[in-house]
């Protein structure tokens, strides 16, 4: 009877580690999500404010970077 016990409390810690996992998983990917976003964000507003490389891309002009 107590092997039978064991059995299931090492079942639940496996479970639960696991659960813990995908709950990690999940997080970092929404982490990284987050991140991508504001990086687009950061790429769209150099690229309309001409901070990018120098060049304003959205007009198509060349501009020297202001300093």
């Amino acid at each position: 009877m107590g092997e039978g016990r064991d059995r299931e409390m090492e079942q639940d810690r496996k479970l639960k580690e696991l659960e813990n996992q995908v709950r990690e998983k999940e997080q970092r990917e929404a982490d990284l999500e987050l991140e991508l976003e504001i990086l687009r964000k950061a790429r769209d507003y150099a690229e309309e404010h001409g901070s990018l490389n120098g060049v304003n891309r959205s007009k198509g002009k060349e501009q020297k970077k202001r300093t």
